[in-house]
């Protein structure tokens, strides 16, 4: 499944192209995508639904600053000056 992620992300650039863009499958990739294409692979997924979760983890990030909670632990610090660099930067 990486390497199909690899191979999508490095030849479509969602902010900048449409999904209409032909993409250049290896043929490793092609056989990882045949997985996709049975349907007894596609059934064979468990619900979100039915799940029992064993803990909760919260994150949360701002542009001077993070942190998380699980179960008991709570943490959290201010972005260095070179961390800050690479916040996601939201356009309209």
């Amino acid at each position: 499944m990486q390497s199909l992620q690899f191979c999508l992300r490095s030849q479509w650039f969602i902010s900048t192209q449409d999904n209409s863009i032909r993409i250049n499958w290896t043929p490793d990739n092609l056989a990882n995508l045949q997985w996709w294409a049975m349907e007894s692979n596609l059934l064979t997924g468990k619900g979100l639904q039915d799940m029992t979760l064993d803990f909760m983890l919260y994150t949360d990030a701002s542009t001077q600053s993070w942190g998380y909670s699980l179960l008991h632990n709570i943490t959290g610090g201010l972005w260095s000056e070179d961390e800050s660099a690479f916040r996601v930067k939201k356009t309209n």
